[in-house]
């Protein structure tokens, strides 16, 4: 029996560790798919993991996340969890390149912890940040204006922060940019602009923000738009060459030469491949006289989806048949039609 388990201690030994010799980049992904705290403990497996989990360059403090430390073997207070963050962020050892956090799960009298993170990040190379709030409750955090300066930034997703008036700022690299309930703020009573300019950018979306117009975003690239919003001044973010753009106005707006609207659209979208509407938008565009044709046709649309459409409102059918009769390519028609209960 001793001789067998000398033996079989012996193979063991002699076994090659495959995982721990495997590329960086691979061991970076499987930390990846484990929670914060798990990929933590991989650093108690041997000498080498010691130094992988520090390296780590991914960083997510999700909702997932979160759960995870609070109702782990020790149940963790919120209060505390601004100190895990601060523990990690300290131990760490070279570039970030992602960084998300769930900004619902930080009590708001620590967000001056989040303060001196959003710094340690826009001064270690990271390429992908986002803040968000997965919860409705809970005071929306100041964005600080050094986070535009970050040259290394390549994709922006805010979610229900504050941000400052800014300078013009250049962001040089930026390619995917992301607002959804976010409020700016002016620096005076007369409005003054923030300007972005980001020669790189192919992605922009905006969700129901308030202040926009105190923002102005110079991309030349841009090829995807999204707007959802109610005082959205789209016209001023499009360029010729958006291949993209979905636009939902999400309220009831007068209906006065929204046609005309529909005309200068198509002018200033001639690569246009894919467009999306929402009924109020529908509503406001067939406002007004409706010609039988538009005066610029869409030679490159090929998907056109239409919802909320009200058959019984024929300035909006009239408005569509237009539209069509200007889309020579069109491959696929999306209609959401509105629908009515008939009283019997």
């Amino acid at each position: 029996m001793t001789n067998c388990r000398s033996k079989c201690m012996m193979a063991s030994e002699g076994l090659e560790d495959r995982i721990s010799n495997l590329p960086s980049e691979i061991i970076d992904r499987i930390l990846e798919c484990m929670s914060v705290r798990d990929a933590a403990r991989t650093s108690i497996l041997s000498r080498k993991w010691r130094d992988f989990w520090p390296m780590h360059s991914k960083l997510i403090f999700d909702e997932h996340t979160f759960r995870v430390i609070r109702h782990g073997v020790l149940l963790m207070p919120d209060n505390q969890i601004d100190k895990i963050i601060n523990k990690i962020l300290l131990q760490h050892m070279g570039p970030i390149v992602k960084f998300l956090l769930d900004l619902s799960y930080i009590n708001s009298a620590r967000y001056s912890d989040v303060d001196q993170w959003m710094f340690f990040l826009s001064r270690n190379g990271v390429q992908e940040l986002s803040l968000l709030y997965s919860k409705l409750t809970g005071k929306s955090y100041r964005l600080p204006s050094y986070v535009f300066t970050s040259s290394s930034l390549e994709h922006l997703a805010l979610h229900k922060v504050i941000i400052k008036p800014l300078a013009c700022i250049f962001m040089g690299n930026l390619t995917s940019l992301s607002f959804k309930n976010v409020k700016f703020e002016s620096s005076s009573s007369e409005g003054y602009s923030s300007c972005l300019r980001t020669p790189q950018l192919k992605r922009l979306s905006i969700e129901i923000c308030n202040g926009i117009h105190h923002l102005e975003i110079v991309a030349r690239s841009l090829e995807v738009l999204t707007i959802y919003s109610s005082a959205a001044r789209f016209i001023g973010f499009l360029n010729p060459n958006i291949k993209e753009f979905n636009f939902a106005w999400c309220r009831e707006v007068p209906t006065k030469h929204g046609f005309h609207l529909l005309s200068r659209l198509l002018a200033k979208l001639p690569k246009i491949q894919i467009l999306r509407f929402d009924g109020f938008f529908l509503k406001y565009l067939a406002g007004g006289h409706t010609p039988s044709e538009l005066p610029r046709t869409a030679e490159c649309l090929e998907y056109l989806k239409l919802d909320d459409l009200n058959f019984k409102d024929l300035d909006q059918i009239a408005t569509v048949i237009s539209l069509l009769q200007s889309c020579p390519n069109l491959c696929i028609l999306d209609l959401k039609v509105r629908w009515f209960h008939q009283e019997l």
